[in-house]
C-alpha cells in the first residue's frame, strides 16, 4: 500500500522543485558570469561555473549542488574549508582573530573552549555582519 499513500508523488514533486530552483540559480549566475566575465559572489558555485568541464554537463553541476546542499557532512566540510580560505584572503580579519586569540596570554597552540568562543568579541559582535564591507 505504500505506493498509494502519495509519499512518492510528494517526494518527486519536491525533488523537481529543488531541481528547478537550483537550475534557475545556475542559469541566472551563468548568464551574469557570461555577460561580465567575472563573478562578484566568489563562492563555490562561481568556482564551478568557471570550470569549463562543469559547464559542459549541467546535470552533473545540478547533482553536485544538490549533494552539497543536502549532504550534512560534506556541507560542514565545505563551509569550514571555504571559511578558512576566505579568512586567508583577508589579512585584517586574520590579525583581528590572532589578536583576540592571544588576548589573555594564550599560547599559540592552546585550544579555545566553547564558553570562551561564546563571549568572543568578534564571534558575538555585529562586526562579523560587516565582513563584506571590510
Amino acid at each position: 500500500m505504500s505506493q498509494l499513500d502519495g509519499k512518492g508523488r510528494r517526494f518527486r514533486s519536491s525533488r523537481q522543485f529543488c531541481y528547478e530552483t537550483i537550475e534557475h540559480i545556475v542559469r541566472t549566475r551563468h548568464a551574469a558570469f557570461a555577460q561580465n566575465k567575472s563573478d562578484k559572489h566568489k563562492d563555490f558555485l562561481g568556482a564551478l561555473l568557471r570550470d569549463t568541464e562543469v559547464q559542459e554537463d549541467p546535470k552533473a553541476l545540478r547533482e553536485t549542488l544538490v549533494t552539497l546542499l543536502f549532504a550534512g557532512r560534506d556541507n560542514v566540510q565545505n563551509v569550514l574549508s571555504w571559511s578558512v580560505y576566505e579568512l586567508s584572503q583577508s589579512p585584517s580579519w586574520m590579525e583581528k582573530m590572532q589578536a583576540e586569540w592571544s588576548h589573555g596570554g594564550r599560547r599559540a597552540d592552546s585550544i579555545i573552549s566553547y564558553e570562551e568562543l561564546q563571549v568572543s568579541t568578534h564571534a558575538s559582535g555585529s562586526e562579523w555582519m560587516d565582513y563584506n564591507n571590510t
